[in-house]
């Protein structure tokens, strides 16, 4: 590639068409403010036409050096600080610079050489390393067809696609901070790698934009001939595209370039030093680095590596991120050391808190299927079925939301994230092939997690773990029609039967799917109990209630209720009851009750409170307020109100906001006829809480204990509590996977 790269023709036409020159100065001005303002000597990789390097030496804020495989452009340029070099085999000694470049280079890099390209950046870089590339940009469109030697080749001379995965693989956490990523340039109109190569073979179709073809060099091409069938193929395809991107918004859309900025993490394992020295630049060291100190830093102690894959990861409105981004974050401490790869954060209720310090999640931003089916369709938002909705649209007659129903139910086997399995598998088995991991952890819902992971786990023979936060087909929240619940069943059998371990959170549920996996005859995995926890790192609030002149406390007593309230399984009114009796208690301090809700159906609170006869000045619902200032909120409240599930399965309904609650220090008043025999466990061991039944029960409840509750001399047992941080739910996981890896044949 060599004679190529310094054929004139051929390195014009590479500049001219590179599609990431959407504004040359626009893109060297981002590239240039992605440079730490600590960095005194820099060298880039590829200078190509020299944008960035002129502007970098202008500016005169840092001392640069260059290198190009083309020793034309090199020439023409007549700058003394640039050389002609390989990627491969940098002239500069280990740790010469602050910070590398590579800027629309590596895309041009084959197979053999991009592993040892990425191990010279990483070699030279003292600090810093930047990276700007095309963005998801495919290989196998646009490509020419040389006429005179047959050769198929991109005519921009891509070689590879680069996304923040690839970087992230070959850069990984362990051993570089990922300090900022943008991705900039306009939107740009892809189409699918299966469709082009369809195109291709099918319909002989090729651009007819090319320049130079790499091998013959010939610069005069011309498209091929093709029979009346393989055109009217061609036709087809591209007609198809356009229908696509016509009726799909974002159909393979993505942005030109991404801008990634990675540090060197002190103290890392620095495999890279063990490279021999190369060459100093003319024979001497360049000015103003330091020479290595010759020292090598001492590993840290040896870990196993785990993959995660989980839909659901923070910031995001499913209560599970917090469980998986507790579990990931606390698995460190007990050797595991986490790669997690998630979906999109929708962003509809940004309630939750932030990622975990410490773990790089690799995001996948995927619609689901109604949205799909929705844009398909020409229709937006949850109205694109009926069935999504509480109740059909006026006028319309059953059959029609039967029929919609039925199609809502097929479309979405075996949920409605299934395009998402599809993309986690590619972008997780590139992780599996570049780097050596121990076992992989999915938890779901959604299941497509499960999927993925277990043809992965079939796939690199590792090891697999699946949690299950909640049931799958035997689900109390999603209600399933028959058939749909009967074909998810024989799936769950094939999938999580292959499962190595199965972690859930409640003794009923291990239990039940204990049972469901041996009804099919085949191989029941052991199910481990972990309950959902608490952060041992939140704040405990133990304010002290203010007092009457007498010395007597204060009231009213306050309650509070924070979070999702199912309008038909979740029933508060026995409170509304209670606080009716005691409302002709002269007695008694009096009550108010605070309602915080979340989630899209949300019952008539202040409705239901009302023809219980309540005032409704005592029963307030307040909007939603994020997770980072609701401890402190609810920590001003004499207790919180936990609404046990009441509907099917209520039998190992484990929620995850008494654990939540935990931290607060506040007594929970779990109000409801019925409650699960593992809360009632956790809550008469912990003691942070009593279960109320009826109406009856809470009043009494609250007469008696008033007192108690408004001063804050509650009896938690503390060393119980411990027991279920997430922290102490990390050590447990941990030694499942320890235990599934010893385990399991190793391929």
């Amino acid at each position: 590639m060599r004679t190529v790269y310094n054929g004139q023709k051929f390195i014009a036409q590479i500049i001219e068409r590179d599609p990431t020159a959407w504004d040359e100065e626009q893109r060297v001005n981002k590239v240039v403010g992605f440079i730490p303002s600590d960095v005194a000597t820099m060298l880039e990789v590829g200078v190509g036409s020299g944008a960035v390097f002129l502007r970098v030496k202008k500016e005169g804020r840092v001392r640069i050096f260059g290198l190009d495989l083309s020793s034309v452009l090199v020439r023409q340029l007549q700058e003394p600080k640039v050389c002609v070099a390989d990627a491969g085999a940098i002239p500069f000694k280990d740790g010469a610079v602050d910070l590398v470049l590579a800027a629309d280079v590596l895309e041009h890099v084959d197979e053999e050489a991009f592993a040892r390209t990425v191990e010279e950046l990483k070699r030279v870089s003292r600090k810093y390393i930047l990276i700007n590339s095309p963005y998801k940009d495919s290989i196998v469109w646009p490509v020419a067809l040389c006429d005179r030697c047959g050769t198929e080749f991109n005519v921009y001379g891509h070689l590879r696609s680069i996304d923040l995965g690839l970087i992230r693989r070959h850069f990984p956490p362990s051993r570089f901070e990922t300090l900022a990523v943008e991705e900039t340039g306009p939107p740009r109109d892809g189409v699918p790698d299966a469709v082009a190569l369809f195109a291709r073979r099918l319909g002989k179709v090729y651009s007819a934009d090319a320049a130079m073809c790499p091998r013959c060099f010939n610069d005069d091409i011309r498209p091929p001939a093709r029979t009346l069938w393989q055109r009217w193929v061609g036709r087809g395809v591209w007609l198809a595209v356009l229908a696509a991107r016509r009726l799909i918004p974002d159909f393979v859309k993505s942005r030109s370039e991404i801008c990634v900025l990675l540090r060197k993490k002190a103290g890392g394992p620095e495999a890279d030093d063990a490279a021999t020295p190369h060459p100093r630049l003319d024979g001497g060291a360049v000015d103003g680095a330091a020479d290595p100190a010759g020292v090598r830093i001492g590993s840290p102690p040896a870990s196993r590596k785990l993959l995660f894959l989980t839909m659901v990861w923070p910031p995001s409105s499913s209560a599970g991120a917090v469980r998986v981004s507790r579990l990931a974050r606390y698995l460190g401490e007990f050797g595991w050391d986490v790669s997690v790869v998630a979906g999109e954060d929708p962003g509809r209720e940004p309630l939750f808190d932030q990622p975990p310090p410490g773990i790089d999640a690799i995001r996948l931003a995927c619609r689901s299927v109604p949205e799909l089916l929705a844009g398909f369709f020409g229709r937006r938002g949850p109205s694109a079925f009926p069935a999504d909705r509480e109740a059909g649209p006026a006028g319309e007659s059953s059959g029609a939301c039967l029929r919609s129903s039925f199609l809502r139910e097929l479309f979405t086997l075996p949920d409605e994230f299934s395009p998402w399995c599809r993309l986690a598998r590619r972008e997780a088995g590139r992780l599996l092939s570049a780097e050596r991991f121990d076992a992989i952890l999915s938890s779901g819902p959604p299941e497509s997690a499960h999927l993925a992971a277990r043809a992965l786990a079939s796939r690199f023979g590792l090891p697999w773990v699946a949690d299950m936060r909640d049931l799958w087909s035997l689900d109390h929240y999603r209600p399933f029609p028959w058939w749909k619940r009967a074909i998810l069943r024989v799936l769950e059998r094939k999938v999580l039967g292959r499962a190595d371990r199965i972690v859930t959170v409640s003794s009923e549920w291990a239990e039940a799917e204990t049972l469901l996996l041996r009804s099919g005859g085949g191989r029941a995995p052991k199910v481990d109990v972990i309950p959902n926890g608490f952060d041992p790192e939140a704040p405990r609030h133990c304010a002290v209630s203010p007092r009457t002149a007498d010395g007597s406390p204060a009231g009213p007593l306050k309650l509070a209720y924070a979070g999702k309230l199912h309008p038909v399984h979740q029933d508060p009114s026995p409170l509304f009851g209670a606080l009716r009796l005691l409302k002709g208690d002269v007695g008694h301090p009096g009550v108010s009750v605070d309602f915080y809700l979340t989630g899209h159906y949300r019952p008539p609170v202040s409705e239901i409170a009302r023809r219980h006869g309540v005032d409704p000045r005592v029963v307030r619902v307040l909007p939603p307020v994020p997770s980072r200032e609701l401890d402190g909120l609810l920590g001003g409240y004499h207790a919180v109100l936990l609404f046990p599930w009441q509907g099917v399965g209520w039998e190992g309904w484990h929620s995850l906001k008494v654990f939540s609650y935990m931290p607060l220090r506040r007594p929970i008043l779990a109000v409801g006829e019925r409650i699960s025999a593992s809360l009632r466990a956790v809550l008469e061991e912990t003691g942070v809480g009593v279960h109320v039944a009826s109406a009856s029960t809470v009043a009494d409840f609250l007469d008696r204990r008033s007192e108690d509750l408004l001063t804050g001399s509650w009896p938690f047992q503390e060393a119980a509590i411990a027991r279920y941080s997430y922290l102490a739910h990390a050590e447990r996981l941990a030694a499942v996977l320890h235990e599934a890896s010893a385990g399991h044949p190793r391929r």
